[in-house]
């Protein structure tokens, strides 16, 4: 189906080719019979891509130009009955001709060409019909980029084309006022300079500061979260010496969003964004922070249950380890690094959870100083 998918795309993107061609063969034409000027009419052709590349459409053409311009030398000293401007007439009848049969001729191809892609696209939408919708429409997202890629190639060279044809055509320059020399050297002002130049490069500076600062893409702040993960944001613990420093409060914010399998069993997944240890870290600080909370250990939020299971996830950066970390109705904490993951990291992770049916329970923050979780806060 990808193939097919693929072919379906190449096919009406040389159909819409096709068609763009024909239109402007069309419109050059048009303008050859409206314009009495055959030089003028037919140098619109030379900027159609296919003439342009052709030498002997371009030698016709340099032809009829000198054609013309020695008619327009005989007209001044010759009457319009003289043998010599008859004679150049039927030259520049003669190329107009030639150039006329060659436009046709490929006018003719191109309706041709559009006539057999038109009768291919039917056939395989045809084809496409017997296809699943969810198939079709992912098929027809890929032609839109792809036709839309394609008409932005096709209105580029239609420009440059435009540009070249008006480059094409004859102007007049007059110079205005001549050049002038100065006789007498400029000497810059060293100190003004030097003042002028410190204060351009403090403002740039600055401005360098700024940029770079708003510019970072990495998580530093709660608030930068929230909207990102759907789901509130429970701590932000530190790391002191490699340990990751937890609250017994923090700690109850986070095993308050533990849930329940299908058999009853309170647990909760805590999958990181990369590489590291910051959830194993993390589910030994929740266990040493139960315990000296609680004095034996954490607590479900049902009495009679036993002790939730924290599991740790694989880092969810593909559909096949957001899987793994989806349990049912077991929520799944994200294990975010401040400084280090990415806005673009966290949004991809919240949509490959829910893609496999997982639900986001939470976020925490692991900062690399205390400075740095206060920070994050305010």
């Amino acid at each position: 189906s990808q193939a097919f998918i693929e072919r379906y795309s190449d096919l009406v993107s040389r159909l819409g080719q096709s068609r763009a061609e024909l239109s402007a063969i069309d419109n050059v034409l048009r303008r050859v019979a409206a314009d009495p000027d055959p030089t003028r009419a037919w140098t619109g052709l030379v900027a159609h891509p296919l003439f342009l590349q052709n030498e002997t459409v371009g030698l016709l053409l340099a032809q009829l130009t000198t054609l013309e311009a020695r008619r327009n030398e005989v007209a001044s000293r010759r009457t319009v009955e003289s043998r010599e401007h008859r004679v150049v007439l039927e030259q520049i009848e003669y190329l107009v001709v030639s150039l006329s049969s060659v436009a046709e001729a490929y006018r003719t191809s191109l309706v041709d060409q559009t006539g057999v892609a038109e009768e291919m696209v039917a056939a395989m939408d045809a084809e496409l019909a017997r296809m699943p919708s969810r198939a079709i429409e992912l098929a027809r997202h890929q032609l839109d980029v792809r036709v839309l890629t394609e008409m932005v190639v096709l209105t580029e060279q239609r420009l440059r084309q435009e540009e070249l044809r008006q480059a094409l055509t004859f102007a007049n320059i007059q110079v205005i006022d001549p050049p002038k020399l100065l006789i007498r050297p400029i000497w810059p002002r060293k100190r003004l300079g030097l003042a002028v130049g410190f204060m351009i490069a403090c403002v740039f500076g600055t401005l360098a500061l700024v940029v770079s600062e708003r510019s970072d893409p990495s998580i530093r702040s709660v608030m930068a979260i929230r909207p990102l993960l759907g789901a509130p944001v429970l701590a932000a613990p530190y790391r002191s010496r490699g340990v990751i420093v937890l609250s017994p409060s923090d700690a109850r914010a986070v095993l308050d969003r533990v849930g329940h399998d299908d058999w009853g069993a309170a647990r909760m997944v805590l999958a990181p964004l990369d590489e590291g240890h910051d959830a194993a870290d993390l589910v030994e600080a929740l266990l040493h922070a139960g315990k000296v909370d609680e004095g034996g250990g954490t607590r479900s939020r049902r009495p009679g249950w036993s002790t939730p299971t924290l599991e740790t996830a694989p880092p969810i950066q593909t559909f096949a380890t957001a899987s793994e970390a989806v349990h049912g109705n077991v929520p799944v904490v994200l294990v975010l690094r401040c400084r280090h993951t990415r806005k673009v990291e966290l949004a991809r992770a919240v949509e490959l959870v829910t893609e496999a049916g997982g639900q986001i329970g939470g976020g925490v923050l692991v900062c690399g100083s205390a400075e740095e979780a206060r920070a994050a806060w305010g």
